[in-house]
């Protein structure tokens, strides 16, 4: 199986994969499947508003088109905006998934009270606006911000343990019984936030959304399924 990881953003030297990264995201997958992570090469380092991200899906529904073309079985696009995946299903015959709608399904499958954490409380208003544009929000109980800004990132420590305090106080405060952690950076964190978590007693299932989606993607490949549109309504887009 061949999946193009499309991160849909422009490549620099703050946020390229590490070869720890790569490892992840291929460990999401089977031994003998492809990966290849392609940035796009039109738009902007970051996608935190729904502005961003008009500016940002040309290049992305261009670098799915092309994937069908290179005989890639699946397509993941990696921000939690799903941008570019609602377009793809009237352009390519394979099936295209972002974190965001997977995460949120999949969560919907193990608990009833669904948090998803997600950055700075900045961007609230996009970021519900994402989640409405699912179909999908009558499944999440609350959306909440550990607030982390450019500087936490840099800072691993930091990040971690401002993350996790929100973690902590949204799964007492919420009662929930599922956190989404709905940034795409937040996968390197996963395994400390449930270590934490457990060790003050807190029972709450944390839902990472690229090795959900990942794995969702496989699934829909191997049943043969892809987008409810099948490519027919702007198939003459292809010539982009």
């Amino acid at each position: 199986m061949r999946i193009k990881f499309i991160e849909p953003v422009l490549e620099t030297e703050d946020n390229k994969n590490s070869e720890e990264d790569l490892q992840y995201f291929k460990n999401c997958l089977s031994p003998d499947d492809y990966l290849e992570v392609e940035f796009i090469e039109e738009g902007y380092e970051t996608l935190e508003t729904v502005t961003d991200e008009s500016f940002m899906v040309p290049d992305i529904i261009r670098k799915i088109i092309k994937a069908e073309k290179e005989g890639f079985d699946g397509v993941y696009v990696n921000c939690a905006a799903d941008p570019g995946v609602f377009q793809a299903k009237e352009l390519v015959n394979i099936p295209v998934v972002g974190p965001l709608a997977c995460s949120i399904l999949l969560s919907g499958f193990v608990g009833k009270n669904i948090t998803i954490m997600s950055v700075s409380s900045t961007n609230r208003e996009c970021e519900e606006y994402w989640i409405e544009r699912t179909g999908l929000s009558s499944l999440v109980s609350n959306l909440r911000f550990p607030e982390l800004t450019i500087t936490d990132f840099m800072d691993y420590n930091r990040s971690l343990e401002k993350t996790y305090r929100a973690c902590k106080e949204t799964a007492e405060k919420d009662n929930c019984d599922v956190i989404i952690l709905g940034c795409s950076t937040f996968f390197r964190m996963k395994e400390e936030l449930e270590e934490k978590l457990k060790h003050d007693n807190i029972h709450v299932q944390l839902v990472e959304p690229i090795m959900g989606s990942l794995k969702m993607l496989k699934t829909l490949v191997e049943m043969n399924l892809t987008g409810s549109f099948n490519g027919r309504i702007a198939s003459h887009i292809n010539e982009l």
